[in-house]
């Protein structure tokens, strides 16, 4: 980089971000750094003077309402789709319930389905329980 577009770019960062070098980027600070002591004092100098003068200035009002304004420009995120689905089905006050529901029609069922005798079907219960299920099957007595 030559010496004149060093010295360009020392002056953006200095009109941009002011003469505190923390506020300048980190390359920009390193080549400030970089630079003879009586060179960066004098670069400095100047843009340190805005900065006092800024600094003198009172802060602007902002318009009344402008926060608001902005906020109902501002998009609304949509909630996502299984949120709505809790909500909508009552969230967390069924949840608790549904939960205890579930759990005795889930015991009610185990203990009612099994069979009376331990749950073991022997062969030929099993053979019966398959032919009760057939619609098709016609017996033809002789």
């Amino acid at each position: 980089m030559s010496n004149e577009s060093k010295s360009e770019r020392m002056q953006y960062c200095l009109d941009a971000f002011g003469s505190d070098p923390a506020r300048w980027p980190p390359a920009d600070a390193a080549a400030l750094a970089a630079l003879p002591a009586a060179e960066a004092a004098a670069l400095l100098g100047c843009g340190r003077e805005l900065d006092d003068w800024l600094q003198t200035l009172p802060e602007p009002a902002l318009p009344l309402g402008l926060s608001a304004r902005i906020l109902a420009a501002a998009p609304v995120a949509r909630e996502p789709l299984l949120r709505q689905l809790w909500r909508a089905l009552g969230g967390g006050r069924l949840a608790g319930p549904a939960l205890a529901c579930s759990l005795g029609l889930g015991l009610a069922f185990g203990l009612l389905a099994t069979a009376p005798g331990g749950g073991e079907i022997d062969e030929l219960e099993a053979w019966l329980a398959l032919a009760s299920l057939d619609t098709d099957f016609e017996e033809h007595l002789p």
